[in-house]
């Protein structure tokens, strides 16, 4: 899946059971690559659970989501 919000494009890898998946951003790397999507909706800041540190990671509202086979 791919995610593109006002300011960045975040990659993800498909869910686990438990909903855990890889994630990254183009151009500038996270602190963290394995995350859960608390909140996502276009127009809307995507909310990510960082399971590395127990923290919530907010982006900018996001503008389009692409589901990739």
């Amino acid at each position: 899946m791919i995610v593109k919000t006002k300011n960045s494009v975040y990659r993800f890898g498909k869910a686990d059971e438990e909903g855990k998946r890889n994630v990254s951003r183009d151009n500038k790397p996270l602190n963290f690559s394995e995350c859960k999507i608390e909140v996502l909706f276009v127009g809307c800041p995507m909310i990510l659970d960082w399971f590395d540190e127990q923290l919530i990671f907010q982006t900018s509202p996001v503008k389009s989501i692409d589901i990739i086979d």
